[in-house]
């Protein structure tokens, strides 16, 4: 298995289930079989796009993923409706799903084309960037709305919500990464205050839900920084 092969596809895929992921999008595929073929072939697009440089072990495996993430959501179409209280486990699930999928594939189509330097650096850039911020934020909206029915009655995102959220998942990642220790967990002290107000003025949340949201930007930052450093070291050529 190429490790960094794996590692583009896995970004293909959060590329194109996320970042370009419209709210119309996201509304219509959960309306519609022909929103989920829209957002199916924007994903599918997206991989073999991506995935090119490896040449047709690249383009093959991201068309098999196209057609089955299409499979996949079909399921979620008639099912989703049906998992109003634990819409972040159903997420994970699925997003492993999507993710063992790529893995077998990987394990299947070994190309030897290999990222320069500067390339696997950009490309990990862009990993994390939407690891802390598209992702981190819909699962940490997806928690708060599962625990508490008052949140789960307020539109998914409200104006300028996943902004000021994506910049505090942000802060820890880049504590996470760069400050001693246990400095991050101190950051998260700090940054309870200012976050609250900024919160409390802008959205209709009480201060339980600010705790649970930076509790879990925080947490999410430190499991996800652990983790990076395996798959730091995974994608260095062997």
């Amino acid at each position: 298995m190429n490790p960094q092969f794996v590692f583009v596809f896995v970004l293909a895929h959060f590329l194109g289930d996320f970042v370009f992921q419209t709210n119309t999008i996201a509304k219509i595929k959960s309306e519609s079989v022909r929103g989920v073929l829209i957002h199916c072939s924007v994903v599918g697009l997206v991989q073999v796009l991506l995935l090119a440089p490896f040449g047709m072990e690249g383009i093959v495996p991201a068309l098999i993923s196209g057609s089955l993430h299409f499979l996949i959501d079909l399921v979620k179409l008639y099912t989703g409706k049906w998992l109003i209280r634990f819409t972040l486990l159903y997420f994970l699930v699925d997003q492993g799903v999507h993710i063992g999928i790529i893995f077998w594939l990987g394990s299947i189509w070994n190309p030897s084309f290999l990222m320069s330097p500067s390339l696997l650096s950009l490309a990990c850039g862009f990993f994390i960037l939407i690891v802390a911020t598209f992702i981190a934020t819909i699962m940490c909206k997806m928690l708060v709305r599962d625990l508490f029915d008052e949140v789960r009655e307020l539109p998914f995102f409200m104006k300028g919500e996943r902004q000021v959220d994506s910049l505090f998942s942000l802060l820890f990642w880049i504590g996470f990464f760069f400050l001693p220790k246990w400095s991050p967990w101190a950051l998260l002290i700090l940054l309870i205050l200012p976050y609250h107000k900024m919160i409390k003025k802008k959205f209709p949340y009480d201060t339980k839900h600010v705790i649970w949201k930076l509790g879990f930007y925080a947490l999410l930052a430190w499991a996800g920084t652990t983790l990076w450093g395996v798959i730091a070291v995974s994608l260095l050529p062997q």
